[in-house]
């Protein structure tokens, strides 16, 4: 039987970069059995960050990394299915808790610029992953495949306020007299307390909210506009042009659970979500198709082959794969 400090070791291996996938392994084993064992790997993990705080070593790569980003002042937070490049880590400690979603997302790549401006912690989820945050006021807030979210590193303490590109879902605690706003570069979303999804890619041509529960305010150049439940707000990036109707609020949110569910969409909008939800990437070389509308339902099972065979059979159609390139003709 492993003792304790077995995997205590490990984990200091995990902290430093250098542990091997079958320890990586045991560790998360060890990690998921139960709420003490986490608690004992957070113990270990301040123990760590402790032993090193006076690390010259450390140091000089810190004043290095500085050097080489001074004009990035924010902190990011990565993780995914990549191996850990970053033998050290500077450590600030962050006000939220993240649970990922997707098998073996749990690894963690922490960087903090500091410089005289405002802070901030980047949460970036991986093409084909989602995540799960908790924020200070006990927000919480699902993002999907390639999104970024920035959160001052002052959050809660001014102000609550968030910005984001991509597609993420929130279910924000209500706190009297603080408005939580989620900005998107394009459009800000203000609310009190509500759940609501925002879809606003830097790719996609359009921003798009959708309101779950409570009630939103969509904020935009030509003004704002006041959302109920069930409703969704389509804006067209360029033009400013901006429609609202009536949705299946379940099928918009349903990528929280790994699911794809439309009763109508195009296929030039479902390829896009198709290619995060895979990581993969679509040529659709045939304008024509762009607007064949078809009712979809993907689950975790259905593989990227199996999607598209099915596509074939509802759509005349030629798929050629070819590793993470799809051409459609």
């Amino acid at each position: 039987m492993e003792k304790t400090n077995d995997f205590r070791e490990l984990a200091f291996l995990y902290f430093d970069g250098k542990i091997s996938r079958d320890g990586e392994v045991r560790l998360y084993s060890f990690i998921n059995r139960n709420e003490a064992n986490m608690a004992l790997f957070r113990q270990w993990e301040q123990e760590w960050l402790t032993e090193r705080q006076d690390d010259n070593v450390l140091t000089e790569d810190w004043k290095s990394l500085q050097a080489k980003i001074a004009d990035k002042p924010l902190m990011t937070v990565r993780q995914g299915r990549r191996k850990l490049t970053h033998t050290r880590f500077w450590y600030l400690a962050a006000a939220v808790a993240l649970v990922c979603v997707a098998a073996f997302s749990f690894r963690l790549v922490l960087d903090v610029f500091r410089q005289d401006t405002e802070k901030y912690f980047v949460f970036e989820t991986p093409k084909g992953e989602r995540c799960k945050l908790t924020l200070a006021d006990g927000t919480v807030v699902w993002l999907n495949s390639g999104t970024i979210l920035r959160c001052p590193a002052d959050f809660d303490k001014k102000e609550r306020r968030v910005m984001m590109t991509g597609e993420a879902y929130f279910e924000v605690i209500r706190q009297d007299g603080r408005e939580f706003t989620v900005n998107t570069g394009v459009c800000d979303i203000v609310v009190k307390g509500t759940k609501f999804d925002v879809a606003a890619y830097a790719e996609d041509d359009y921003v798009q909210a959708t309101l779950v529960e409570g009630k939103i305010e969509f904020h935009h150049a030509g003004g704002a506009v006041e959302m109920t439940p069930g409703e969704q707000v389509h804006m067209v990036k360029a033009s400013g042009k901006l429609t609202k109707s009536h949705v299946n609020t379940d099928q918009c949110n349903a990528w929280t659970e790994g699911r794809i569910e439309f009763d109508r969409i195009t296929l030039g909008d479902l390829l896009p979500k198709l290619a995060r939800h895979y990581n993969v990437d679509f040529h659709l070389q045939t304008d024509s198709l762009a607007n064949k509308s078809l009712r979809i339902s993907v689950r975790n099972d259905e593989t990227v082959d199996d999607v598209m065979a099915a596509l074939a059979r509802i759509i005349p159609m030629n798929v050629t794969i070819n590793g993470r390139d799809i051409y459609i003709r």
